[in-house]
């Protein structure tokens, strides 16, 4: 049985309706066009704490299709990266593709040569797909970007797909040498643009820290 959902980030009360801002590096909705949802919610996908969000292959071919749609895109980007940190458990014979919503040609296109993507596996894993920086316009399109999981083989109930943190990476580094500094307890603690990426995670640095970025020429 197919079925077709679409999510998007509202939460509604008797009294008023609020519509969250979803910043642009996390998915603001998902459409699923074949399968099932067996547990979890988008906003599992916003956070890296063993919380999925698991899509059920239903039978027939193909087992699942379902949709990530992220908006707000800076509207220049020189590259960027794709995480996603989960797991597709089925089985090793099935083939498991990430695509990439083509505006310009209206067609889904492989990020990758591979026949598949996501190996069965029982454990979750980090996987990275990038994009160049001049594939943008056919990308991107009114600063949204699209991508899709799909199971181009016959589905079989008891195999998922599971997401446990889904977001994106602009990956361009300044022309300048930056310098970040961290004011945390009244103490300054500087670093440079290639150590705070090692560290730390976008939102782990808004949520723990007051920041600045002061720019020095390279010379």
């Amino acid at each position: 049985m197919s079925t077709t959902t679409t999510t998007t980030t509202t939460t509604t009360s008797t009294t008023s309706t609020t519509t969250t801002t979803v910043p642009w590096y996390y998915a603001s909705s998902y459409i699923l066009t074949i399968g099932n949802l067996d547990s979890g919610t988008l906003n599992d996908t916003r956070s890296d704490d063993g919380t999925p969000m698991v899509f059920e292959e239903v039978t027939g071919n193909p087992g699942f299709d379902f949709q990530f749609y992220f908006e707000g895109l800076p509207v220049v980007m020189t590259s960027w990266d794709i995480h996603l940190n989960g797991y597709y458990q089925g089985n090793p014979a099935h083939l498991v593709k990430i695509q990439k919503w083509n505006f310009t040609l209206s067609q889904w296109d492989d990020f990758t040569a591979d026949s598949g993507d996501f190996p069965s596996r029982a454990t979750e894993d980090d996987y990275t797909f990038s994009i160049d920086g001049d594939e943008y316009s056919n990308y991107v399109s009114s600063q949204q970007f699209r991508i899709r999981i799909y199971h181009n083989w016959s589905g079989t109930p008891t195999h998922h797909f599971h997401v446990d943190y889904l977001w994106l990476e602009n990956t361009v580094l300044p022309a300048s040498d930056p310098e970040i500094i961290f004011k945390y307890q009244d103490q300054n603690r500087v670093f440079k643009h290639d150590t705070i990426n090692k560290v730390f995670k976008h939102d782990e640095i808004q949520k723990v820290f007051k920041y600045e970025i002061k720019t020095t020429s390279k010379s």
